[in-house]
């Protein structure tokens, strides 16, 4: 099977994901095409290439984004300063990975082509964060993930304005952005203590059990539901 770099799918035979540099050393862009395979996406992939390329090369949009280039560089060498006790190497480098995913999806993808005008971090304000969540949750269609989302961008805008990249107003605008609730759980009034030591018991005694009883501690998720997802992966006695 022939391989297409730079396409990515989303949904088979309708929606895919492109991404390229319109120049040397400038910013990866993330697009979203529809399509009915990976080969006409590819095509899509290169037309939007040309002309965003075009668009730099005639200074209507600045892909270069050398601050936000900088910026993310200065990020993840913060990132991976911090301590590793108490974690592996390869979640590690999955945290850094995370934020880098965000950083270019929200400031490459998104900014590059609702914000053009944005050239520094030092700009941003919450209107632009207010639109991405729209973007995010509607256009991404990733509104269950949004929670997760939100959090890493507050520990990602804090680390920009630790390094010098933002001001203090743009972390206290983001607190208007409120989380949305965590999933509630099926036992409420089952102390936490008692559900850390049944989960202490099963993660010593039963590994079999230990993922998927984690994954029902963490989410709240029902016997039934979390079988549905695992199902080959679980056996229940």
């Amino acid at each position: 099977m022939k391989r297409y770099n730079g396409v990515r799918v989303i949904e088979e035979g309708k929606v895919y994901e492109v991404n390229f540099r319109p120049f040397k050393k400038a910013g990866r862009i993330f697009r979203r095409v529809e399509a009915a395979s990976k080969q006409e996406a590819s095509i899509k992939r290169s037309d939007l290439m040309a002309k965003a390329g075009k668009e730099a090369s005639e200074g209507k949009i600045d892909y270069s984004s050398s601050d936000f280039s900088k910026a993310l560089g200065d990020l993840i060498a913060d990132v991976m300063a911090d301590d590793r006790s108490g974690t592996t190497e390869a979640n590690f480098r999955k945290k850094a990975g995370k934020y880098r995913n965000v950083f270019n999806r929200m400031f490459h993808d998104f900014k590059n082509v609702r914000f053009p005008t944005i050239r520094t971090p030092s700009q941003l304000t919450l209107p632009f964060f207010t639109h991405y969540k729209n973007y995010y949750c509607n256009e991404l269609g990733k509104a269950r993930g949004w929670r997760q989302e939100l959090t890493t961008i507050k520990a990602l805008m804090r680390r920009l304005y630790k390094l010098g990249y933002c001001n203090e107003q743009v972390i206290i605008a983001l607190k208007e952005i409120k989380k949305p609730p965590a999933t509630q759980k099926e036992y409420p009034d089952i102390p936490e203590d008692k559900m850390r030591e049944l989960f202490n018991f099963i993660k010593r005694d039963r590994m079999d059990m230990f993922r998927p009883i984690y994954f029902m501690l963490r989410t709240g998720r029902r016997v039934e539901e979390t079988t549905k997802i695992e199902r080959r992966d679980v056996k229940w006695e």
